[in-house]
């Protein structure tokens, strides 16, 4: 094999975006999928399927949930500040 046929494969790509959702919960039980991408309607499909409450971090970077708690979705990686 000639050294210009050579690949690396594994390797991920370095102009990869962090994830852009994840799913947390409450102290109370309710979950939510929090979404900062670009692809809103993905996201919003998989929050209905996975049965949880989607939210646009991107517009509402924190709310109270349904039981009174302050959720504040501004920490790194989708962390929930509560």
């Amino acid at each position: 094999m000639r050294h210009d046929e050579l690949a690396i494969t594994g390797i991920p790509s370095y102009s990869a975006a962090p994830p852009v959702e994840c799913c947390v919960r409450c102290v109370c039980g309710l979950r939510y999928l929090i979404f900062t991408g670009d692809d809103e309607t993905s996201a919003r499909a998989r929050a209905v399927e996975m049965g949880v409450t989607f939210i646009d971090a991107r517009a509402v970077p924190f709310m109270n949930c349904a039981c009174g708690e302050l959720l504040d979705f501004t920490g790194d990686d989708c962390e929930m500040v509560m």
